[in-house]
């Protein structure tokens, strides 16, 4: 890196298993005159340590050590995963059933794929996959434990951050971040260790005139100033707060609120995370700035309610992240870090209060979108579909990357009923559309179109998509696993059809991957039998978990075979009889839901007579 050029430092959180598709979109989004470095932090040293290791504490090689502890891992876990897979086959070997339908599994992956126990006790469970370049890919489970941090170094402007790295959750603006094997914020830990370690690490920075809060404010600054406009143009004016534009976010007096995340424990902790707050709030926020006065720290005023920004404390047991948080959650009716969660609700634009998602509307997170459509490497021209699409999304993340692509999607919730989403997939798209001509896309570059239908019979012609994007139904909310795995086949079957032979190819998130694998094993089986060739090209290219809001998920990605499309013994006779079922549902739900108007009408009349 030049000597003179500023980088301005970051801290993001990434879910694992998607790790190396981000590092992958940051070093691709960053022309070549700007410069960039991403380090892996936060796993120091028992995650990636094995346990036939010795110990390395030398700070010069600390990480090299990391990066090398990392590539390894996943070859050691590949080794644990084949005895664990071998022990487990063993046992099952007197159950026909299971040993069949292993077998028909034979050929559908290029390499070791499952969940295996922990060694140690207590311990959450591992899943391995692969990724596309055969490499291993693990993730567990966990709601900050299943995250990975990433620390940024760039030259990037902050309205360029903003614009060009859309794919990244929580931004932070980093003050300082600490690692150490003799750093232990356990639930075992008291208060007063706590306090002492942290200030330990500010005392220590500030000696060595590295705890830069002054560096990492004026970037908030930059940030609040340049980049807010975007959410309060989309934002809703009854939930802008009392602050209602960046330019007055930015002007002093300030105020801040702290706030504190830390990993889950089974034990619980000897003190609340607002007790240890009350304490480090004393040695956190620089008491005095004589040669750096414009940030006038001193004057710096605690409100929990309505601050213009968030000092946030994130601590697992042995390493510990201060920062300012860069987006503006608190003016866009979100709590941001405050309730203790490391990934608040993505707010990127355009925006969905919440007063919409607080409906009991789930969707994929946009970040994710984001990544699981770089994963599928689209080329301009191409048609994208979503047959599972929800309100939207990933069709609508398409539209932002002006890659001059046709983007498709479709759901049975889009309808006008009242039970149907249609009405709120349709204000978000026009948000959606609105956003991209306003930063400079044409209507024609990027087109977007949502519709009604059912994923197993879609109105389109034979052959004429090129990609299938989408996050399945993972058989817990909207649907039964029981009732997944009767649509599965039927949805794959579809799917054949519609993608283009040997050219197309799927990008799937879902709840399970063996499922998907049965499912694609009977489409082949069917073609094969009546057509002697194969819709699906297996292996798949890539299986691998990732980390979903805490729980796992997996990725699988697979590529169209050049076999023609056929259809399964009685198909339009078994998605009839899902039709009808499903329509008797929701007659159902619409007689329970008037039954309730009438009921809280009558209450009220009741009320006013009395």
């Amino acid at each position: 890196l030049n000597g003179t050029t500023i980088m301005d430092t970051y801290l993001t959180f990434v879910n694992r298993g998607f790790e190396h598709a981000v590092r992958d979109m940051i070093l691709k989004s960053v022309p070549e005159q700007h410069s960039v470095r991403i380090e892996d932090v936060g796993e120091y040293p028992q995650l990636l340590k094995r346990n036939d290791e010795a110990e390395d504490h030398n700070p010069k090689r600390e990480e090299t050590n990391r990066q090398t502890r990392s590539a390894s891992f996943g070859d050691y876990l590949r080794i644990k995963m084949q005895d664990f897979q071998s022990t487990r086959n063993k046992r099952q070997r007197v159950a026909d059933g299971s040993s069949k339908k292993q077998q028909t599994r034979d050929g559908t992956v290029a390499s070791l794929v499952g969940t295996m126990k922990p060694e140690a006790p207590g311990g959450p469970d591992l899943s391995l996959g692969y990724n596309q370049e055969k490499q291993p890919v693990w993730a567990i489970p966990g709601n900050f434990r299943g995250l990975v941090w990433l620390k940024i170094s760039t030259s990037l402007e902050a309205h360029e951050v903003h614009r060009r790295w859309r794919f990244l959750g929580p931004l932070i603006a980093l003050v300082k971040f600490q690692d150490s094997p003799a750093m232990d914020f356990g639930e075992d830990q008291t208060l007063e260790n706590a306090c002492r370690q942290l200030k330990e690490v500010t005392v220590r920075a500030e000696h060595h005139d590295e705890y830069d809060m002054v560096k990492a404010f004026r970037l908030w600054q930059r940030h609040a100033s340049e980049c807010w406009h975007d959410y309060w143009e989309d934002g809703e004016e009854d939930e802008m707060g009392e602050l209602a534009s960046p330019e007055v976010v930015v002007q002093p007096p300030f105020r801040y609120r702290l706030s504190c995340v830390r990993a889950e424990s089974k034990k619980k902790h000897q003190f609340s995370r607002q007790e240890l707050l009350t304490k480090a709030a004393e040695f956190l926020v620089p008491e005095t700035d004589e040669n750096k006065a414009v940030t006038d720290c001193h004057n710096w005023k605690v409100d929990l309610n309505h601050y213009n920004f968030e000092l946030v404390l994130f601590i697992r047991p042995h390493c510990v992240a201060i920062g300012i948080s860069l987006k503006p959650y608190q003016y866009l009716g979100s709590k941001g870090f405050s309730p203790g969660q490391a990934c608040p609700p993505d707010i990127s634009p355009p925006f969905l209060s919440g007063k919409v998602l607080s409906k009991g509307i789930i969707r994929l997170r946009p970040s994710n979108s984001q990544i699981l459509i770089h994963l599928a490497n689209l080329q301009p021209g191409d048609v994208v579909v979503d047959p599972c699409v929800g309100i939207g999304t990933i069709p609508i993340e398409c539209g932002k990357n002006n890659q001059s692509v046709l983007a498709l999607g479709g759901d049975l919730i889009l309808t006008p009923e009242s039970l149907g989403l249609g009405s709120v997939a349709s204000d978000y798209l026009q948000k959606a559309r609105k956003f991209n001509l306003r930063g400079g896309a044409s209507r024609q570059s990027n087109l977007v179109g949502l519709l009604a239908w059912d994923a197993c019979s879609m109105p389109l012609r034979v052959g004429c998509v090129d990609v299938v994007v989408s996050d399945l139904p993972f058989g817990q909310t909207c649907l039964s696993s029981a009732k997944l795995n009767q649509i599965l086949p039927l949805l794959f079957s579809e799917l054949g059809r519609v993608l283009r032979r040997g050219s197309g190819r799927c990008v799937l998130l879902c709840g399970s991957y063996l499922p998907i694998l049965d499912a694609m094993c009977v489409v082949n089986q069917a073609s094969l039998e009546s057509k002697g060739d194969l819709v699906w090209r297996l292996p798949c290219q890539a299986i691998f978990p990732v980390n979903i809001g805490g729980l796992m998920a997996w990725v699988v990605q697979v590529e169209r075979a050049n076999g023609g499309s056929v259809q399964l013994d009685n198909q339009k006779a078994r998605i009839l009889k899902l039709v009808k079922r499903r329509d008797q549902l929701r007659q159902q739900k619409e007689s329970e839901s008037r039954k309730g108007k009438d009921l809280s009408s009558n209450t009220r009349r009741k009320i006013l007579q009395s």
